[in-house]
């Protein structure tokens, strides 16, 4: 054998012996030190790819985990799992208990403002912050949310302001139980002083307060709602007289059909009569609780 020769293969052993240790550094990285980011990236595109959509509860003004618990554990007697907690503190930080995990059917999140009593405007940009979150950590592209009273509003304006942003989960069924869209009974609206027709447009826009913004804000927000949302309103009438949850009227709560007028939703309305149609036991309606769940897990 010539020396250029042997000098040859002399060469090409050393070569594939480097590959060999290259290819056993890499595995062991992936075993090792690198396992985060490469399961990490697996998990991204199994839950992407997953069918099962996370409901997120929302409170209205004054209202705290009570308000919502109710709602939550029929949804998950009916189909859901509890899956997290997330507190919201006075700053916006996010106390988030619990996980979305993988492969879980219909996972149920209760979100929290700890300062009950924040305004809209502040309520919009927590929630943003949680679809952020539910985009980032947990990969989820669509979401349910399920909102009573002031939390039906912060819904509808996160999804106005933000609900086409790529970095965020996306609104896919909304069900709105008592929300003020145009006023208050006792701030400024009152029972039977507005009427609406039957696009539902109201005769009376009422101006925002320290805690609400007005209709007419709500109606040009509401231009950038998405299309495709299936949405669901919910309303009380204690009295048929009155017209009126006692705290809403359904004026006000049936108003939210002309603020999506011509965006292309799916939009259905269900009043709910007698005296568990009062505001503050709206969600704890065995009936509610039948309509919504049916609504969300398209039953």
């Amino acid at each position: 054998m010539s020396k250029w020769l042997q000098h040859t293969i002399e060469l090409i052993v050393v070569c594939v012996a480097l590959i060999g240790v290259a290819v056993f550094y890499n595995t062991h990285q992936v075993s090792t030190g690198g396992h985060t980011t490469h399961h990490h990236l697996r998990t991204a595109r199994q839950v992407a790819s997953s069918d099962e959509v996370p409901t997120l509860y929302f409170h209205g003004l004054q209202g705290t985990a009570r308000s919502t618990n109710h709602l939550i554990d029929t949804a998950a007697r009916t189909d859901g799992q509890r899956a997290m907690i997330i507190n919201v503190d006075r700053n916006g930080r996010l106390d988030c208990r619990g996980s979305i995990r993988k492969n879980m059917k219909h996972p149920l999140v209760q979100v929290n403002f700890l300062d009950n009593m924040a305004p809209v405007s502040r309520q919009v940009q927590w929630a943003h912050q949680i679809l952020m979150l539910m985009k980032s950590k947990y990969h989820i592209n669509k979401y349910n949310a399920i909102a009573h009273s002031a939390g039906a509003i912060t819904v509808l304006e996160t999804t106005d302001r933000y609900g086409t942003q790529k970095n965020v989960a996306h609104l896919s069924r909304f069900a709105s139980i008592a929300g003020p869209y145009d006023g208050v009974i006792g701030m400024n609206d009152q029972p039977n002083q507005n009427t609406i027709n039957r696009q539902g447009k109201p005769q009376i826009f009422y101006h925002s307060n320290r805690w609400y913004p007005g209709y007419e804000q709500l109606l040009r927000d509401s231009r950038h709602f998405p299309k495709g949302v299936k949405v669901l309103n919910i309303y009380g009438r204690i009295d048929r007289k009155v017209n009126a949850d006692g705290y809403v009227t359904n004026v006000s709560a049936r108003s939210l059909k002309y603020l999506l007028h011509g965006r292309d939703v799916s939009y259905e309305e269900v009043p709910i009569y007698g005296r568990y149609a009062e505001h503050s036991w709206l969600h704890h309606n065995s009936v509610v609780d039948r309509i919504v769940n049916r609504f969300i897990f398209n039953k």
